[in-house]
This record gives C-alpha cells, sequence and structure tokens, in this order.
C-alpha cells in the first residue's frame, strides 16, 4: 500500500525537474520565442563596411584586370593616367570622371586605362603607392587604388596607417594582411622605382601635375604617347574620350592605308619605359 501511494510522489517530482530543465534550455533555445536560428543570426549587428566598398565592386564587376590596366588586353588604344594616391584632384577624378570613363571606353572595349602610380607628396604616397604596387601584382591594384580614393584622408597626416592599409586590402578578394605590407621586396621596389622615373620624365616634360594623362596605341611605347591637356571650359570625360578616339581613327587611317607612318610622337630617348608589372 505504501509503495502504492509513493509512485505518484516520485512521477510528480519528476515531472517538475523535466519541466525546469525545459524552462531553463529554452533560455537559450532560439525556438522558444518561435525564431528561426537561422534568421536570429542574420540579425546580429555586423561590423560597418568600409566606405566606398560596394560602390568599388560594382565599378569594377566583370572587367579584366592585368598589373596596373584595367580593360580588354586586345583594345586598340591605352589611357594613360598619372596619379598620386594622395592627390586630391586625382581623387576628384577617380570618383567622379572615371566611372564614365570605364562605361564608355573600357566596357565598350575601345579603350583601356592603365595607372602609373607615383608617390611624390609624402611618406603616407609612398606606402600608400608600395601597396598599390602588391595589388597590381595581384591584379587587383584599381580596387585598391579606388577604395583609396573613397577614404583619402589630410594629406600627410598618418592616416595611412597600417591599420588602415589593412582594412581596405581586406575588402578585395583574393588577398591576405601580407599584402598590406608597406614594405616592398626588390622585385616590388624596382617596379615602383622605374614607374616612378617614368612619372617624373613625362610630368616634368610637360610641366604638369596629377592627374595626368597621355594617350596612344596600345602596342606602342607608352613614352611616345600624346600629352592630353585638360581645359576648364569642357568636361574632362569629353576631352579624354575625343583623345582616345582620335588615336583610334588614325590607327583606323593607317590600317586602310598601307605605308602610313605612325603618327605618334617620338619618344625621347632618356625617357625611361614604362615598367612591366611584377607578379605576385
Amino acid at each position: 500500500m505504501t509503495a502504492r501511494r509513493a509512485l505518484p510522489v516520485v512521477l510528480v517530482a519528476a515531472l517538475i525537474v523535466a519541466a525546469v530543465a525545459m524552462v531553463l534550455a529554452g533560455r537559450n533555445n532560439p525556438y522558444a520565442d518561435g525564431r528561426d536560428p537561422g534568421k536570429a543570426a542574420q540579425q546580429e549587428p555586423k561590423a560597418p563596411q568600409t566606405p566606398g566598398a560596394a560602390e568599388t565592386a560594382a565599378l569594377l564587376e566583370g572587367i579584366e584586370q592585368q598589373g596596373m590596366v584595367l580593360g580588354d588586353p586586345k583594345a586598340p588604344v591605352t589611357l594613360l593616367e598619372y596619379v598620386d594616391l594622395q592627390c586630391p584632384f586625382c581623387k576628384k577624378h577617380q570618383l567622379d570622371v572615371q566611372p564614365e570613363l570605364i562605361k564608355r571606353l573600357v566596357r565598350t572595349g575601345e579603350a583601356r586605362i592603365a595607372f602609373v602610380p607615383l608617390a611624390f607628396l609624402g611618406p603616407d604616397s609612398i606606402a600608400a603607392r608600395n601597396v598599390f604596387v602588391r595589388m597590381a601584382a595581384r591584379n587587383r591594384a584599381w580596387e585598391f587604388a579606388h577604395l583609396f580614393f573613397w577614404n583619402q584622408g589630410q594629406e600627410n597626416s598618418g592616416y595611412v596607417s597600417d591599420a588602415f592599409l589593412r582594412r581596405l586590402v581586406s575588402e578585395i578578394p583574393g588577398t591576405t594582411d601580407a599584402d598590406a605590407s608597406r614594405q616592398l621586396d626588390q622585385k616590388h621596389a624596382a617596379f615602383a622605382a622605374r614607374s616612378e622615373a617614368l612619372g617624373q620624365a613625362v610630368l616634368g616634360r610637360h610641366e604638369a601635375g596629377t592627374p595626368g594623362f597621355a594617350v596612344g596605341p596600345s602596342d606602342a611605347a607608352p613614352v611616345s604617347f600624346a600629352w592630353v591637356p585638360i581645359y576648364r571650359e569642357q568636361p574632362v570625360a569629353e576631352q579624354l574620350i575625343q583623345a582616345v578616339r582620335q588615336v583610334r581613327a588614325q590607327l583606323d587611317r593607317r590600317r586602310s592605308t598601307p605605308g602610313t607612318p605612325p603618327s605618334a610622337t617620338s619618344p625621347a630617348p632618356a625617357t625611361p619605359s614604362a615598367p612591366a608589372a611584377p607578379t605576385a
């Protein structure tokens, strides 16, 4: 008789323990309030995206890069742009004008655009240029340049820190923190030096600053490219597109008239040739 009366008590106690356990477990169970755990995870706050990351990805999506060159390798004309990543005028060009050039020249296959990186504005320019050269070796220079211009700070204020460089590089697919190093090995340093020599020679010859522009046939030596002076009276994009199409017209006439000599200017003997991009 005693055993029969004790049995319900044991069962009640077991049920109470089980209920308490379920309640305690429910506190950490996403299903306890009817929410899907996948959706709950998606609602967690994310780290803020680097300014310009989405715009950069959209601007360059699907366009081939080779070193510092953006566009189809078979494009008949190349537009050279001499830039310092700290230059505020280069930033304005990259953010305001470059999208139009990419849309009308690069995506159509009419021309390709190549950067010649310079570093004459100070230590922050050197650090930026060095990482740019590393990115060129990975065929990611254009992502880095566009992101840098989006996040450009006050000139030589020290904003180009290791953390700043890592943050930009982290937004570029296929890269690691090592790619954000401001130190260059011998191969990359030689490339940077050749690029600097070319830029100083060309800009010095034309008494110009950055950004500077030159255009010529893609199979010609860059030192033979025609300089493109920019005037305030006309939109910059229209002037550069016109210069590209003039070269294209010259090429078309040359093909249709055998024996026609090249119309590009002769290279100066003392001017260095354009450096070939290093490999990773």
